[in-house]
């Protein structure tokens, strides 16, 4: 189970997965406990990096008039990482 802020993650299990979106540092703290009810956690940083570029994405060529005004919107656009 995860929960956390975004730069502050909490996670309880025996076997955990996390799956990082957004680069940047992160606290990841990792409690496991037994049948028990003992429990022990420990804290590590994670560092995650951007490594693809965007896409752009926009309509293909344009014709325009001399002084016309031309706007490209990239919210079709994407970035991995």
């Amino acid at each position: 189970m995860a929960t956390g802020t975004a730069r502050e993650i909490e996670l309880n299990g025996s076997e955990v997965e996390f799956v990082f979106y957004i680069p940047g540092n992160y606290t990841v703290r990792l409690t496991v406990t037994d049948y028990s009810g003992n429990s022990a956690a420990t804290t590590i940083w994670v560092i995650v990096e951007d490594v693809y570029p965007p896409v752009a994405v926009v309509p293909g060529d344009l014709s325009v008039y001399v002084g016309e005004r031309v706007i490209l919107n990239g919210s079709r656009s994407w970035a991995v990482g």
